[in-house]
């Protein structure tokens, strides 16, 4: 494929790995929108390497229309809100999505500055820091979340209520294996 910005060859690469396409020349992703949320919610890159990365893309959003690297045809122009607003260009046809230099940094950004991006950091921190016996057990749960889960309708309940007290029991384990630890830098959860 060829870049919508430049026209040098796409390189198949991995961001937070994450399985994208890259330019060489112009630092543009090329990114499937399904994978957009596996991006967002992963936290290898520091805050520090984002707002690095994030700073190229000031001057580089393309105004015009790009044609999409996949097919060819027109991609639509999509207005983010989220730090320092900026475009991003969708291919309505193949769903892939075209990022200039530091737009995918400052999407992650934006999405660690909400709370569900702070909560999801945190939970991450905490599954890094369980011990072998923590996490199996934290998976012993999750297992039997998605057996009760299955077996919800059988069980004569409403499935919302059933579904509620299995994550509820699951949560509870959770609290009460990892939550009321701190990190290695002795930091306690975004509520706190």
């Amino acid at each position: 494929m060829i870049c919508p910005v430049c026209s040098t060859n796409l390189n198949r690469s991995s961001y937070e790995g994450v399985s994208v396409f890259s330019c060489d020349q112009c630092n543009g992703f090329l990114v499937e929108s399904r994978r957009i949320t596996l991006i967002k919610g992963r936290f290898r890159k520091t805050s520090h390497e984002l707002v690095m990365a994030a700073a190229v893309s000031d001057s580089v959003d393309t105004a015009h229309s790009l044609k999409c690297p996949r097919c060819r045809r027109r991609m639509d122009k999509k207005y983010s809100k989220r730090m320092r607003s900026f475009h991003i260009d969708k291919c309505r046809d193949c769903e892939y999505v075209w990022f200039d230099a530091g737009e995918l940094a400052r999407l992650q950004l934006g999405f660690e500055a909400t709370l569900q991006g702070q909560e999801a950091a945190y939970f991450q921190e905490q599954l890094r820091n369980m011990t072998p016996k923590e996490t199996q057990e934290f998976a012993i749960d999750l297992g039997k979340f998605q057996d009760h889960i299955d077996d919800g309708g059988s069980s004569g309940r409403d499935p919302d209520d059933f579904i509620t007290a299995s994550a509820d029991e699951m949560l509870s384990n959770f609290v009460k294996h990892v939550v009321p630890k701190t990190d290695r830098r002795g930091i306690s959860g975004p509520h706190n």
